[in-house]
């Protein structure tokens, strides 16, 4: 799996596995289905898939859309939907070819001894390795609150997908090398609107430099607001917050001060090739986008 992520990796020299399994013959892993109120979609279900299905576009809309927004059309066509909750986190020091590399010595991710960017990583807790967590879907379906299948040689578990992602870019992911992401289930129906936002250089191809999903629940207790981030730390920053507390306030001094909160102990590095706070200062203007259409 991660064929479109895995490939050219390693065509680039970086460090691969030594042996690669397709997972396309595995019945089971692939398709969208409803059952007991839940959307279940196989992890090698493709972009593409995503965006034609009738389940879908039916239950899921915001799903669609994500994976429309995805690289291009010809990768939609093989890359998935577990790719991309897995895909790699990114990296300047790191993904790059052989020949840049060369140019600085090797960082902890690339089997060296040294963050470039932190110095003391490693050190008193500190994770070895802040490579950016770049995958679209992941803040659309932690809003959605999914669950995942993971299967393995110890059996089968479910996990949150808020709890698929560590805080060190070493193993950006917290499944084992002997496990395997079977499905995602989405309960219906939804109690939550959502919306993603996505901000890179080309419309086409590229990874996000940042990206937003931002929802509006309504609960027994209230309103709440959600907003996931993505392209700015090593996993994905997760807020919310209660319509009570902005009581008093306008709509517009409630989305701008959800927007300045979101923020909040946000540090990016400059791993992207926009700079690091023009990503962070566009954050309150995604939110603010996709909020004002909601609430």
């Amino acid at each position: 799996g991660g064929g479109t992520d895995v490939i050219p990796a390693m065509k680039r020299g970086l460090p691969a596995p030594h042996a690669l399994i397709s997972l396309s013959g595995i019945a089971g892993l692939s398709g969208v289905h409803e059952n007991d109120k839940t959307i279940r979609i196989g992890a090698l279900t493709t972009l593409s898939q995503l965006i034609s299905h009738p389940l879908v576009i039916k239950h899921l809309p915001v799903v669609a859309e994500t994976a429309r927004k995805i690289a291009t059309p010809q990768i939609r066509t093989q890359a998935t939907i577990g790719g991309n909750i897995l895909v790699d986190n990114r990296c300047t020091y790191f993904n790059q070819g052989a020949i840049n590399r060369d140019n600085h010595s090797a960082c902890y991710k690339a089997g060296g001894d040294v963050c470039h960017f932190i110095p003391n990583a490693g050190k008193d807790g500190e994770p070895l390795c802040r490579a950016r967590c770049v995958s679209d879907l992941a803040p659309v379906l932690m809003l959605l609150d999914a669950k995942l299948r993971v299967a393995g040689s110890r059996g089968e578990r479910e996990i949150q997908i808020r709890e698929l992602y560590p805080e060190d870019g070493m193993n950006p992911r917290a499944i084992a090398k002997d496990e395997l992401l079977v499905s995602i289930d989405i309960s219906l129906p939804l109690k939550i609107n959502v919306a993603y936002e996505k901000l890179r250089i080309r419309n086409a191809i590229d990874f996000a430099s940042l990206g937003v999903a931002a929802g509006v629940e309504e609960t027994k207790n209230g309103r709440m607001i959600k907003v996931c981030i993505i392209g700015m730390e090593v996993r994905p920053v997760y807020r919310e917050f209660s319509a009570e507390q902005f009581k008093g306030s306008s709509t517009e001094e409630m989305i701008a001060a959800i927007g300045k909160l979101a923020v909040k102990d946000i540090s990016p590095l400059k791993q992207d090739i926009l700079p690091p706070l023009y990503r962070k200062s566009m954050i309150p203007v995604l939110v603010r986008r996709m909020l004002s259409g909601m609430i």
